[in-house]
């Protein structure tokens, strides 16, 4: 059980006990998400696409909704149910506030009160927001629906939201050729892990985002299965100027965590500046056991992809392959950098 927090973190959200169940401030943070497909769910019935909600709004739904406000008010009622909202909302605001924070809900500005107390100020859910909150319901409800609104939501995301470079367009292909082939719903049981397992320290949406690329299923059949789909097929799909694009990402962040771990950096420096402008080639560092020093190697960076998938399916934490000074054969130790 986490003890201490430096800031607030999506990781609050799904803190757990020592017993192992969800914390009462995680499941009051689960309720608020929640809250976002009463809104979903009432704007279909009305046929609107009004989402928006105050504070006061929410806590009243709360009131009615979440099991601690609803123990609490059945043993110990205050004069009347207002009064119970009401003494709800700073509370239930300050919540707010941190969801903001971390990109779930936003303001949207203000409406007149419908208590007759001036304007309020009014938030609606982000696609984030609206995507956690379909994770956190329950599938034996209705899974299909569940499943169809975490596709169209993902696609979102990842195709026109504020986060859409060409690897996230990759990844939208790649999406797509799961609910074709019937496999998004293992996508979306890897996400609702990602989310929920104690082993992984998710505190922002980037960190989210880029924990659902790594594909680290629990089965290793599956984490193997779905990288050959999406580096095999999806990626050899793609649009040429896509591609290279997904290339030199892939190359660029390889290369800045190889950058913080050399031990030959001069040599390494200069490989690196040699093939800057070849997105299909990265500069890896390794040691080998024959020549007994740490050189810098260019190798094939889906090669290199491809054998780091492989070896992180067994909890392999390094390669060995050619060398490329004495050409022995796997004699030359390099590391995987997830």
């Amino acid at each position: 059980m986490k003890t201490e927090h430096i800031s607030f973190g999506i990781d609050w959200i799904f803190e757990k006990g020592d017993d192992g169940t969800f914390t009462d401030e995680a499941l009051l943070y689960q309720d608020i998400i929640k809250h976002a497909i009463k809104l979903k769910k009432s704007a279909n019935e009305k046929n609107s696409n009004e989402l928006s909600f105050s504070v006061y709004e929410l806590a009243k739904w709360l009131r009615y909704n979440h099991n601690n406000y609803m123990d609490r008010y059945s043993k110990k009622p205050l004069s009347n149910v207002q009064t119970e909202i009401e003494s709800l909302q700073k509370g239930v605001g300050s919540r707010v506030d941190n969801l903001i924070q971390l990109e779930l809900i936003k303001s949207i500005g203000t409406r007149q009160s419908t208590r007759g107390k001036g304007p309020v100020a009014i938030y609606t859910y982000t696609e984030f927001g609206f995507l956690f909150a379909w994770l956190l319901e329950d599938e034996s409800e209705d899974r299909a629906t569940i499943t169809s609104e975490v596709y169209d939501l993902i696609q979102s995301i990842f195709r026109t939201g504020r986060y859409a470079p060409s690897y996230w367009i990759f990844y939208s292909e790649f999406f797509k050729m799961c609910r074709k082939c019937g496999r998004f719903q293992d996508i979306v049981d890897l996400i609702r892990n990602t989310l929920t397992s104690n082993d992984l320290a998710v505190t922002t949406i980037v960190e989210f985002i880029h924990q659902i690329q790594r594909l680290d299923f629990k089965d290793p059949t599956q984490t193997i299965f779905f990288s050959v789909l999406l580096w095999d097929q999806i990626f050899n799909r793609l649009d040429p100027q896509i591609k290279s694009l997904v290339m030199y990402t892939m190359k660029v962040e390889i290369e800045r965590r190889m950058d913080l771990q050399v031990k030959n950096g001069k040599n390494y420096e200069k490989l690196r500046f040699k093939i800057r402008d070849d997105p299909e080639m990265i500069a890896i560092e390794g040691y080998c056991s024959k020549c007994m020093y740490y050189i810098p190697g260019a190798v094939d960076v889906l090669e290199y992809k491809m054998e780091m998938i492989s070896a992180n399916t067994i909890n392999q934490p390094v390669l060995f392959i050619r060398c490329p000074n004495c050409k022995s054969d796997k004699s030359f130790r390099i590391p995987i950098l997830n």
